[in-house]
């Protein structure tokens, strides 16, 4: 099955939404591992102030962020810190960001494989033909590993 251990995201029901076309999936991918972090940092301020509407907006930015990964537990987590600020109950919201930040950092284990193995197959994919030379150069993606 698709689902990674622990079962933080869905891996055959994001590919699935992809429709299976890996540069969408890509982007995908690469927009969250690129804006992911920003926006749990702009919560994590946002928790830091106390600030109820704030914190409110921002996780469900971040909710729905995971949703777009089929990282419906860790959605889940955003969605009750969204909760509860939504409620002005922001006293139990830095416990709940640890949760978040911590089911966060288990997710990328998952992520980044998958963003890698698609970056490498477009880079195979790819090849440049030098007409000027007629050399065809193919382009090598083992400097994708981390």
């Amino acid at each position: 099955m698709g689902v990674t251990k622990p079962l933080w995201f869905d891996r055959d029901a994001l590919v699935t939404a992809c429709g299976g076309h890996e540069q969408i999936l890509g982007n995908l991918l690469r927009a969250y591992l690129r804006e992911g972090p920003k926006s749990l940092a702009a919560l994590g301020k946002a928790v830091a102030r106390g600030n109820a509407e704030q914190i409110e907006i921002t996780a469900h930015q971040v909710a729905g962020e995971l949703l777009c990964l089929h990282a419906r537990p860790v959605a889940a987590i955003a969605r009750q810190i969204e909760r509860a600020a939504a409620a002005g109950r922001v006293q139990g919201t830095p416990l709940l960001l640890s949760s978040l930040e911590l089911a966060s950092r288990e997710l990328l284990p998952g992520l980044v494989p998958l963003a890698i193995g698609i970056e490498r197959h477009e880079l195979e994919r790819h090849a440049v033909n030098d007409e000027d030379d007629g050399v065809l150069i193919t382009i090598d993606a083992a400097g994708c590993e981390p």
